[in-house]
């Protein structure tokens, strides 16, 4: 869920894309939990998140939490990644 709230976590606009849409007056925006992400590209990274069985990223590689958690903790800055299709 991504979404504009304000100071109190009351949710002003839901569902929001932050880059297309305008943040509304005395709001903020909150983004999806994305537990031991690691960015390989600007805006893009490994991160542990539900896996619907469908293609539904934007770009990152989402992966079960047990996998997130151990790429997480192995690598370091520097280390390469290589995305295949």
């Amino acid at each position: 869920m991504v979404d504009y709230v304000d100071d109190s976590g009351r949710i002003v606009k839901a569902n929001v894309d932050s880059r297309r849409e305008r943040k509304p007056p005395q709001s903020h925006f909150v983004g999806t939990s994305m537990p031991y992400f690691l960015e390989f590209s600007p805006g893009y990274g490994l991160h542990q998140c539900y896996l619907p069985g469908v293609l539904a990223s934007h770009g990152c590689i989402r992966m079960p939490y047990w996998k997130a958690r151990q790429f997480y903790y192995a690598a370091r800055i520097g280390t390469p990644v290589v995305v295949r299709p």
